[in-house]
């Protein structure tokens, strides 16, 4: 019989989310500024509240900016990223 999985269980850990977030923000293959329910579909499996944490604290640590429903990354961080200091 096959394992039932919790679907309940959802990512807490504010690391964790934090660098999913950036990791988005950064993909090349998106658009520059994601929308939270976007940021939220493409992480069904974190909690929101832990989502909602990750992006004020990318935004207090200048990573990340917000207007609105808006978010994108800094451009610090977009430089970051084209280094390569910022990797999967």
């Amino acid at each position: 019989m096959p394992e039932k999985r919790n679907s309940s269980r959802r990512i807490t850990d504010p690391s964790i989310v934090e660098r999913s977030v950036i990791l988005a923000l950064l993909d090349e293959d998106r658009t520059e500024r994601w929308t939270r329910a976007e940021l939220q579909r493409e992480h069904h499996d974190v909690e929101p509240q832990a989502l909602t944490d990750a992006i004020e604290r990318l935004e207090d640590g200048e990573a990340a900016h917000t207007d609105g429903d808006y978010i994108w990354a800094s451009r610090c961080a977009r430089h970051l990223g084209a280094l390569g200091v910022i990797c999967a």
